[in-house]
């Protein structure tokens, strides 16, 4: 098993907090990186790609190293986040609220489907996150809050209006 990082600080933590055998880690650019074609079983890419300018070269370089199995979470926005952000006065109001997190990149569940069309057996969307955090923290049980979720989700996918969750899981078979 492997895992990897950009950052150097980041390996050298996980090696010192995460004691599990038979793991590798490398420092690596998600663009380059330094595995033969087809060597890695399962690769796992989980809430990168929204901080990689290319990720198009990202996904094709993940799909590259993979021999079957190619697992991809990514946020996506709620529709609430969609109408803040095209009201100017409200999204510089959302913007000096919300923590930088360094997303440079908007993936969608259709790019990723163009960019690796005809490449793939199958392709499984799991989605989840359409009730918005704010809302989440008022709720008070955990469990009312995946049965609303859950509707929402449910809601979103007959209007195929997937875009709209905040978390897209993608699991590709080669």
């Amino acid at each position: 098993m492997r895992g990897t990082d950009i950052a150097r600080t980041y390996i050298k933590k996980v090696k010192k907090n995460c004691n599990v055998a038979n793991v590798d880690y490398v420092v690596c650019d998600i663009e380059n990186l330094p595995f033969k074609s087809e060597s890695v079983n399962v690769v796992v890419c989980s809430e990168v790609l929204e901080h990689v300018l290319n990720y198009k070269s990202a996904i094709l370089e993940l799909f590259r190293i993979g021999k079957k199995h190619l697992i991809i979470s990514f946020p996506g926005h709620t529709c609430i986040y969609e109408v803040i952000r095209k009201i100017k006065p409200l999204k510089e109001f959302a913007e000096k609220l919300a923590a930088d997190v360094g997303h440079i990149s908007e993936v969608r569940i259709k790019d990723l489907q163009k960019i690796l069309r005809g490449r793939f057996a199958s392709f499984e969307v799991k989605i989840a996150g359409a009730l918005p955090l704010i809302l989440v923290k008022m709720v008070p049980s955990i469990r009312f809050v995946d049965v609303i979720d859950e509707i929402i989700c449910k809601v979103l996918r007959g209007f195929n209006a997937l875009e709209y969750v905040t978390i897209h899981v993608v699991k590709v078979v080669k």
